[in-house]
């Protein structure tokens, strides 16, 4: 995951674009766009830690607050060699006596809580035990990653928490920041401080310390199409829940909404409805769109050597878009994602093309403070939009990416 400390970090102000391979003073601007970094389909930023600052890249997670960096107290003998954080070079180093435990939906990670200086861009904070320092994990994305540490853009922990003092973007007085996601090896822009969005969708994730919106449903193929309903059998029941997580490579759902998403992309695919009317049925309405479900699966699974599926451009030319409308009352907005969102083309190594692999995948979780099934979309949100999360108001908005996305082949093996 982590990039080659030799590689050096395009920062562009209002526009211009200036290259630096270290940490120097700048004079104040309004706006400041740092380049991301892409490995693998994570996406990091190159974060300076410490006096004098240690550069490290840290993957960008606006699914988590805290500001998450690796100890090399606890890499000696770690062949993979992965860059970490050495206190005992750091004049503003000081760590605390509190021990920490975070729970992802990857696994864990433990570590104890302490004060440095972190900076991003133009901006710096001394975090007063606020950084994680990152000792031990368990879990297999934790432990077969060289991961260097997360910076956190979601929302502030409240002051009872553990993590109270562990936002870089409350530490720095951050108001707003925007991402787009590239799939290019120099993977998107984060953009601290823009200016605010004109068209704002408003947050239902603070309860739960999340950025989330309140999702209505989900059409295939047409933006104006049936949209399957989220919550239950009725249109009327309550909306889901839809997480924007940059830290989530992928879409996931409740077992109980995947027919509805699949069956929808069956009936707006040529190719599964010509199946699925080979197959006449007087089943419930539940069995036949497990039934779509399943063709869906089918299809794609023996997708290698089709020309349908060469490519990303193969891919949405074969395949519908899904439209996810989002919002509530007055302020709605439908988004669309190109079947290369929710299917992933994974590069099989042989002259055979590539194998297919759905990339909306159940997972079932339970936040009390959010009503309603919960959806998680992370890279593919990014890849088709500039998504700018905004403090001050508490709002989500979306404008179309200016980052030049595309599709992503995966490498296996």
């Amino acid at each position: 995951m982590a990039m080659s400390s030799a590689r050096r970090l395009s920062v562009l102000f209002c526009c211009q674009v200036f290259s630096i391979s270290g940490f120097k003073s700048w004079a104040d601007v309004t706006e400041s766009c740092l380049t991301l970094l892409n490995d693998g389909g994570w996406h990091y930023v190159r974060v300076g830690v410490g006096t004098p600052p240690q550069s490290l890249d840290l993957l960008v997670d606006t699914g988590h607050s805290g500001t998450i960096v690796k100890d090399c107290r606890a890499m000696r003998g770690d062949t993979k060699k992965t860059k970490c954080f050495t206190g005992e070079k750091s004049t503003t180093y000081e760590l605390g006596g509190h021990h920490i435990k975070l729970e992802f939906g990857s696994g864990n990670i433990f570590g104890q809580l302490g004060t440095d200086v972190v900076v991003v861009g133009k901006s710096k904070a001394l975090m007063s035990e606020g950084v994680v320092f990152w000792h031990s994990s368990k879990g297999e994305a934790f432990e077969h990653a060289p991961l260097e540490g997360i910076l956190g853009l979601g929302l502030p922990q409240g002051k009872d928490s553990a993590l109270a003092g562990s936002s870089w973007l409350a530490a720095a007085s951050i108001q707003r920041f925007s991402m787009c996601f590239s799939g290019a090896e120099e993977g998107g822009i984060l953009r601290l401080n823009p200016p605010a969005a004109k068209m704002r969708l408003g947050n239902i994730g603070r309860p739960a310390n999340y950025w989330a919106l309140n999702l209505q449903g989900v059409s295939s193929g047409d933006a104006k199409a049936k949209v399957a309903p989220c919550g239950g059998e009725k249109s009327s029941d309550a909306a889901c829940a839809l997480i924007v997580d940059s830290g989530t490579q992928m879409i996931t759902a409740p077992r109980a909404q995947l027919p509805d998403i699949y069956s929808s992309i069956c009936d707006a695919w040529p190719r599964c409805k010509q199946l699925m009317g080979q197959r006449k049925s007087s089943a419930p309405e539940s069995e036949i769109k497990m039934d779509k479900l399943k063709a869906v699966e089918s299809l794609l699974e023996g997708c290698q050597g089709q020309e349908w599926a060469t490519d990303a451009a193969a891919l949405n030319k074969e395949l519908p878009p899904l439209y996810w409308h989002v919002g509530a009352g007055g302020q709605t907005e439908t988004l669309k994602l190109a079947a290369s969102s929710y299917v992933v083309l994974i590069d099989s190594g042989d002259k055979s093309g590539p194998l297919c692999y759905p990339g909306i995948q159940q997972m079932d979780i339970q936040l009390d403070a959010l009503t309603g099934p919960l959806i998680i979309i992370g890279t593919p949100l990014f890849n088709e939009y500039e998504v700018q999360f905004d403090l001050s108001t508490d709002t989500i908005s979306f404008s179309p990416s200016s980052c030049g996305s595309t599709a992503q082949m995966l490498s296996v093996g």
